[in-house]
């Protein structure tokens, strides 16, 4: 093992992914500077970013996850020739920790991100993990009671999209007594399961009492102002309901 030699695992070539810059790639002169030398084990060649991110190419998509496990084999073996390993979020995107679980076997030191706490890394909070634990032990906390133990089940399951973003996400709603419980990514051809954080647990306002159910419009007299205390406002005091007709109606006028 070299005392001076750290292995940087990640997904992209330098230079190709703004989080990496962030993480690790902009200390590698400074870390050279003291005598260590900087290597980076990417998956992703050059030659497959392209690929990667284009829908169809399963074949060539296939053939660049063969690739990424052969990479990440031959980083294992070579593994013990480091004093340290700095893994940016996983070694592989497939959702296995073969790689992480047999270096940590080897009595190598491992490092995610900044070796942060959970709550100062990349971690996101997308719940990601929770969709793809097999056992069970993790889990949403909405789902379970003070001790921990899961009651709430849903009654049934819809097949819908993420109301957010653009992008399309397709998501699998779980539901009980006509109230959403939870929420899954569903494979479509935008997200393959995945959802951000907004996606899997910004559903709380479907259901809140304060939600606007009926277009408003501003009341005569009443004209725009910075508002001080948002704790004493009355929605009421400065609009009124109206119909989806007038409210339209109104908005293509001004738009005139």
């Amino acid at each position: 093992m070299s005392s001076k030699r750290i292995l940087f695992i990640a997904h992209h070539r330098l230079d190709r992914s703004p989080g990496q810059r962030y993480r690790f790639e902009q200390v590698f002169d400074y870390l050279e500077s003291k005598g260590l030398e900087c290597v980076l084990a990417n998956i992703i060649a050059e030659e497959d970013e392209y690929s990667l991110y284009q829908s169809n190419n399963i074949i060539r998509k296939l053939w660049i996850g063969i690739k990424s496990y052969k990479k990440r084999f031959q980083d294992l073996l070579n593994s013990e020739k480091f004093a340290l390993i700095v893994i940016y979020r996983e070694a592989l995107p497939t959702r296995t920790t073969f790689f992480e679980k047999a270096v940590s076997k080897k009595n190598i030191p491992i490092i995610f991100d900044f070796d942060d706490e959970m709550g100062d890394s990349t971690c996101v909070g997308c719940g990601e993990c929770v969709q793809a634990c097999p056992t069970g032990a993790l889990m949403e906390k909405s789902l379970l009671d003070d001790n921990g133990a899961r009651e709430t089940f849903p009654d049934k399951t819809v097949d819908t999209l993420c109301p957010y973003c653009g992008v399309g996400c397709q998501t699998k709603v779980f539901v009980k007594d006509n109230k959403i419980v939870q929420v899954d990514g569903r494979d479509g051809p935008a997200n393959n399961q995945k959802l951000c954080v907004k996606g899997r647990f910004g559903y709380d306002y479907i259901h809140n009492e304060g939600r606007l159910m009926k277009p408003l419009i501003r009341k005569e007299g009443i004209k725009k102002e910075k508002i001080e205390n948002y704790k004493d406002l009355k929605i009421s005091d400065y609009f009124r309901e109206a119909s989806w007709k007038e409210a339209i109606e109104l908005s293509a006028k001004n738009l005139n």
